[in-house]
């Protein structure tokens, strides 16, 4: 399917250069809570929203590192367009949109106010089977990669042609408080029960829903908060790297260094020495492509 795809994934990754696709990329965002931008102005990307951009936009993380999300992607090929600079396109002809169809989805496309928008069930069901197909070819493949692509698009466009009224309406507010209180005490010794309870809610739910909205279980979460905090002390002076561990609320030294180059792809001492991972996404490719 190289004619019609560039690129598809799906999962995590640890960090998000600027960069920009061969194409048209669509990005569903299952569970987490981004912030990204396009051409330098950020937006947020929230649980269960859609991200796209055009070959010619440069897009990335606004994070050193990114925070807790699943997400899957697809990069559709665009005749006659390239990474150099704004250009008028169509889709490709497989996927059977006549004149009048591909040149309003381009005009939605090319005058969207801003590149995250919130998905639907519908849009997330195409996406999920589309990279799924790609990623596992069954019977019918092309024909079903052709249908499941085509729904996609107008999915997209729909979304994109209804009104704006509010953008989210999740009442984030009480994860918003949850949080704060990590942020403020994260090196105390806290268990998933004590952090629960800040809301009120049982184990079992108050995990479901903080994965939701973060994308990483309550204890994940504030491993990964306790990392970022080392990572500014790591910028900041000469203090050793033990020491840091132990103020961050990490046990152990050896504890630290094992989750701290799970969230950063490098060890504390690299960090420290200005060395980052390299930029590579888990994003399957394509045969020869």
């Amino acid at each position: 399917m190289t004619d019609l795809f560039a690129e598809f994934g799906c999962g995590d990754l640890i960090r998000l250069p600027t960069h920009k696709n061969p194409g048209l990329e669509i990005v569903c965002l299952h569970h987490g809570h981004l912030v990204w931008h396009c051409d330098g102005k950020p937006e947020a990307v929230r649980p269960e929203s859609l991200y796209f951009t055009l070959p010619w936009q440069e897009h990335g993380g606004e994070e050193e590192f990114e925070r807790g999300h699943q997400w899957s992607f697809v990069v559709i090929r665009l005749p006659g367009t390239t990474i150099d600079g704004p250009a008028p396109f169509c889709f490709p002809a497989v996927l059977g949109f006549d004149e009048s169809t591909s040149n309003t989805i381009s005009s939605l496309l090319l005058d969207a106010p801003h590149h995250a928008w919130p998905s639907t069930s519908l849009f997330r069901v195409l996406m999920s089977a589309l990279v799924a197909e790609l990623s596992s070819p069954g019977q019918f493949h092309r024909p079903r990669i052709v249908h499941l692509t085509a729904h996609l698009i107008l999915e997209l466009a729909t979304i994109l042609s209804r009104p704006e009224n509010q953008l989210y309406s999740k009442d984030t507010g009480r994860f918003s408080r949850v949080l704060q209180e990590l942020e403020q005490r994260y090196d105390e010794p806290w268990t998933l029960d004590e952090i629960a309870r800040l809301i009120d809610l049982k184990r079992a739910q108050f995990t479901s829903l903080f994965h939701h909205y973060t994308g990483d279980s309550p204890m994940r979460y504030l491993n990964r908060l306790r990392v970022e905090k080392a990572r500014g002390m790591l910028r900041g002076g000469r203090k050793p790297i033990t020491e840091i561990a132990l103020e961050c609320g990490f046990c152990s030294s050896q504890h630290f260094a094992r989750i701290f180059r799970e969230f950063s792809g490098i060890t504390a001492l690299e960090y420290r020495q200005n060395k980052l991972p390299s930029f590579d996404l888990p994003r399957p490719l394509f045969p020869g492509a």
